[in-house]
Formats: C-alpha cells, sequence, structure tokens
C-alpha cells in the first residue's frame, strides 16, 4: 500500500491554525538528536547533582539552558528549511528565537495540571482577545516519546477559546486531551499562548 505523502507546510500552518499545534513526523536527522543526546547527558547528570533539592518545574522536574556548542546545538534546529517555512507560515517572515532549552522531567515526576505555558497575556488588560499566531515552541525529544513516558497532552482547539472557559471544559470532560507520541525526530509545534496542556516526559 502506497504510503500518503506528508503534508505540505501550508497544510500544517491550517493545522495549527485548527487545534494550536501540529506535528512534523521524521523532520529532523535520528543522528544530530542522538549527538545531542549524548553530550548533554553529562551536562543533565552534573546539573541534577547541583540542584537535586531544587527542581524548578515541580518534583523531580529541571528547566535548564541549552548550550549553544555543537554538537548540542546543531544548524538544523533551528534553520532547517521545512521547519522555518511552517513558523514563517503560521507567523511571519520576522520571527525571533526567544529560547534554546531542556524541560527534563525525571524519574519520578508527575503530570503538571492543565495548564496554559504562557502565563502573561500580550494585552493584559483584555487576556481573552483572540490574536493571530504569535509564538510558537517548536521542541523535540532526544528519545523516543511513548505512552510509558508520559507524554505531553495537548487539548485541541483550546487555544480559540478563553482559558477560563476551556479549563471548565476540560475539567468537565467536555473536551478531551490527545497525548503527542514522538518518534526521534518528530518535531511539534505547539501554539502556547492560550491552549491549555499537561507535561511530563521524562528521560
Amino acid at each position: 500500500m502506497e504510503k500518503p505523502s506528508p503534508l505540505t507546510p501550508r497544510e500544517k500552518v491550517a493545522e495549527i491554525q485548527e487545534k494550536g499545534f501540529c506535528v512534523l513526523r521524521a523532520h529532523l536527522g535520528q543522528s544530530v538528536i542522538q549527538s545531542c543526546r549524548e553530550a548533554f547527558w553529562p551536562i543533565l547528570l552534573d546539573y541534577v547533582q547541583r540542584n537535586r533539592d531544587k527542581p524548578n518545574r515541580g518534583e523531580n522536574r529541571h528547566f535548564l539552558a541549552m548550550p549553544f556548542e555543537p554538537p548540542c546545538f546543531a544548524p538544523e534546529f533551528f534553520f532547517d528549511a521545512g521547519l522555518l517555512s511552517v513558523v514563517h507560515g503560521a507567523m511571519d517572515d520576522r520571527v525571533i528565537a526567544d529560547q534554546w532549552d531542556c524541560d527534563a522531567a525525571l524519574r519520578g515526576s508527575k503530570h503538571q495540571d492543565f495548564h496554559v505555558d504562557y502565563q502573561r497575556p500580550l494585552f493584559p488588560e483584555a487576556p481573552n482577545l483572540s490574536l493571530p499566531i504569535y509564538m510558537l515552541v517548536v521542541s523535540f525529544g532526544l528519545m523516543n516519546i511513548k505512552p510509558r513516558h508520559g507524554p505531553i497532552e495537548i487539548t485541541p482547539g483550546t487555544h480559540t477559546m478563553p482559558r477560563d472557559e476551556a479549563l471548565r471544559f476540560v475539567q468537565g470532560g467536555e473536551i478531551n486531551s490527545q497525548p503527542i507520541i514522538l518518534d526521534l525526530g518528530d518535531v511539534l509545534c505547539l501554539f502556547v499562548i492560550r491552549g491549555l496542556c499537561i507535561e511530563a516526559l521524562p528521560i
């Protein structure tokens, strides 16, 4: 049976606009991610050793900056043409990469409660104002992320709803969350401003 063709960047942008996220399957090369993981592992171990009792993202969960030196950093992570075409299509040609970091949920961590990732609205005086997409999280796993690993769960479509209403619908079971299973090389593009998600990504 012939495999379906991957969606075009325009179709992926439409998916973000409709659901609040999209996944680019098998997009990044596995070897460059494996090199990143191998270089990052001793950095993470050293960080956890020094900050074991000071997790900054919940129990056994650490958020830390990634180094910009190879092989932790690779140009493909920021300048891949296909990925940029989705980012530019969703927002604009003039975009800024604000962070390069790792959210490491280690063994013993727990799912966070449903929440909106970005807590400060662009216009605080009108927090429920519906705006075009102006911020994306682009992320990938340093390993295959399967159901047993506690993948991020996203509630599709809540990015278009006032956050209080979305949270009420999710807690009442009227909107179901969707776990995002990622293989090595898959890339998640997530509009973080208003959509609800919960996260736990143990390494």
